[in-house]
């Protein structure tokens, strides 16, 4: 083992077959941010009197797992692993628009409160760690002027020595604010066949609570369960027109479409991450500047609903790539 800068370490990931049971990494992960996902522990401090002023004694570790943050770019490939571990259900499928090598990945929450996990293996240099029972906990899109990017908070079991291959990183195409599109309806239809409105930037977060469980006769979980799904999100757009200001003030929801476009891969298929949100409600609209010399824009803020009259979802998420969705 030697020390290497946080740009030389590497990391893989692969999706576990059974909650908790390793699985091989299918996956490397190029992150862009130091992953600071670390073992963790809760210590309680034995505190009694020794006839002596020094306090305390001695202390016992009661409860171990891991946890942390992990930001990467959004990519065709490699986030449909992330998004698929935040909402749990993916169902893949050729897709029509190609001759048989694109597919379509349909991403949907579960309905169960047993998550889907997998297994990270870091390599820092000085060590190899294994991290079981993964589970994302929090995932966030964010576009400005730059790169789309991903970050997550991840929860598992606390980690072990891995002698694992992490597999050799593979280009993928990268999405930045040129590539994407934001569409607005009554519905995910009437979204689908509106004009795009030009956004400055874009959040979209989504969470679902983490329970790491622990029960009597060992210091790891369990079991690790979430809780409800909840979405929220903000973005910009220029004060030129009343429109989402009225959405606020009279109470509009609307359904969102955010689709980002790459290559074209297969026939006339094209590298696709679209981002369904059937209904969301505007809970604020400030117009806001820069300054005395810049123009006005609205920083609509909003909340994911679950829209039950006509599309039946919170959100849905679709990806076109050239993988045939065995790994995910």
């Amino acid at each position: 083992m030697s020390q290497k800068t946080a740009r030389c370490g590497e990391m893989g990931i692969g999706i576990e077959s059974v909650a908790g049971i390793e699985a091989d990494p299918t996956r490397a992960i190029p992150y862009v941010s130091v992953p600071d996902i670390n073992d963790m522990q809760e210590q309680v401090q034995e505190d009694s009197a020794r006839g002596r002023r020094e306090t305390p004694i001695q202390a016992v570790t009661v409860k171990k797992w891991a946890e942390g943050p992990l930001e990467t770019d959004l990519d065709v490939e490699n986030s449909v692993y992330f998004l698929a571990l935040m909402l749990g259900s993916v169902s893949s499928a050729t897709d029509s628009n190609g001759t048989g090598s694109a597919y379509r990945h349909t991403i949907t929450p579960q309905q169960t409160i047993d998550p889907k996990t997998a297994t990270f293996v870091y390599d820092r240099g000085q060590d190899k760690r294994q991290f079981t029972y993964a589970v994302v906990e929090s995932i966030d899109l964010t576009v400005d002027e730059g790169l789309a990017k991903l970050s997550m908070a991840v929860k598992g079991k606390s980690s072990t020595a891995s002698t694992k291959t992490i597999p050799a990183d593979e280009e993928e195409t990268l999405f930045a604010f040129k590539d994407y599109t934001a569409k607005f309806g009554s519905d995910i239809s009437d979204a689908e066949g509106n004009s795009a409105t030009n956004l400055k930037t874009l959040t979209l977060h989504l969470e679902q609570p983490v329970e790491i469980r622990f029960r009597s006769g060992s210091d790891e979980p369990v079991k690790i369960t979430v809780g409800d799904l909840i979405g929220n999100g903000n973005f910009e757009v220029d004060f030129d027109s009343d429109t989402f200001r009225d959405y606020f003030l009279d109470g509009t929801t609307r359904a969102m479409v955010v689709k980002f476009t790459g290559d074209t891969i297969d026939g006339t298929a094209t590298e696709e991450i679209t981002i369904k949100l059937g209904q969301i409600r505007f809970k604020g609209a400030p117009i806001t500047s820069g300054g005395l010399g810049e123009v006005y824009m609205v920083a609509c803020e909003f909340d994911c609903e679950y829209e039950n009259a006509t599309d039946n979802m919170l959100v849905q998420i679709e990806v076109v790539n050239l993988q045939d969705g065995s790994d995910y």
